[in-house]
């Protein structure tokens, strides 16, 4: 059955029932140091734009999704801003599907979103999530998108979080590791799908600078109204030799720029209203020993996408 499990509606019930806000960060506290600790099974949940997604409670996305029915609510809200019925979206580093399900409610039956994600489990979650809700238009990839064809070696997150899945073995730490399949990230859709693919979102932790060489030849294919959004360490590419200036080149001469995209995923950022701000940004910059949101995209399209 795809049916929202009761457990997930009494429990958010529950938590808008308390009285003060402090008391509801107390519970869902609560809540994340039991999940740690308990093996809950997956239940499904309802997500504020309707959709459902089947998840647990010990991974933090999973978290967010199960009690307050969104993940980073700010890039989903951009993604819903800007793609149309019969668009073509990527999404690279899907996990398991929060961002793929908002690009296929907006590209609706007619578009396609192609959804790359390397994890065997993962990719068997995020599945199962476009099967909950009947999206045909989703084609998933169990691949990791790179610069070269071949095998390579995925390690679990520092934390064992699924979103903290990376290539790079010197964050690993002793996270296990899987082999996986890559692929020349170029190679995901056909040129003509490239051509209409007006949304592609990056999310691999530290292996931005692999993908975007992967994706060198089909960035001059991109529609002009085209948005990329990358989450990235611009100081590390800098380091590695690859300035993310450099790696999107094709997209800045045709007059795309950076901004920022300043969004919180924590408990207290989620118990308040949506709030994103998009301010422009040159990434050498940028000082940030954590990721940024990156969005690249011409003037004219960022003024749309501003709240």
């Amino acid at each position: 059955m795809n049916a929202v499990d009761p457990a997930v509606v009494a429990e958010r019930r529950f938590a808008a029932s308390l009285p003060l806000p402090y008391l509801r960060y107390r519970w869902l506290r609560w809540r994340q140091k039991r999940a740690r600790a308990k093996t809950d099974p997956p239940r499904i949940a309802p997500r504020t734009d309707g959709l459902l997604m089947e998840v647990d409670e010990a991974d933090v996305i999973d978290f967010n999704l199960r009690h307050f029915g969104a993940w980073e609510p700010a890039l989903g809200a951009l993604i819903a801003a800007h793609l149309k019925p019969g668009d073509r979206a990527v999404d690279i580093g899907a996990n398991i599907g929060a961002h793929t399900l908002t690009m296929a409610k907006a590209v609706g039956a007619g578009g396609l979103v192609t959804a790359i994600e390397p994890g065997k489990t993962t990719a068997a979650r995020l599945r199962r999530n476009v099967e909950i809700n009947a999206l045909t238009q989703v084609k998933v990839l169990e691949v990791a998108a790179s610069d070269a064809a071949g095998r390579a070696s995925l390690f679990a997150g520092p934390d064992g979080t699924r979103g903290r899945a990376t290539m790079d073995a010197e964050v690993a730490g002793v996270g296990k590791s899987a082999e996986i399949e890559t692929i020349v990230a170029a190679d995901a859709c056909a040129p003509e799908d490239w051509k209409r693919t007006r949304l592609m979102k990056i999310d691999v932790e530290r292996a931005e600078d692999k993908v975007l060489r992967g994706l060198g030849s089909i960035l001059s294919l991109l529609p002009d109204d085209a948005v990329l959004i990358v989450e990235t360490e611009p100081q590390l590419l800098v380091r590695r030799g690859a300035p993310i200036e450099t790696l999107v080149a094709p997209l800045l001469d045709r007059g795309a720029r950076f901004h920022a995209l300043e969004q919180h995923a924590d408990l207290k950022s989620m118990m308040r209203p949506l709030r994103y701000t998009l301010t422009a940004v040159e990434p050498k910059e940028v000082q940030s020993t954590s990721h940024t949101d990156f969005v690249i995209a011409r003037p004219e399209v960022i003024a749309t996408l501003k709240m």
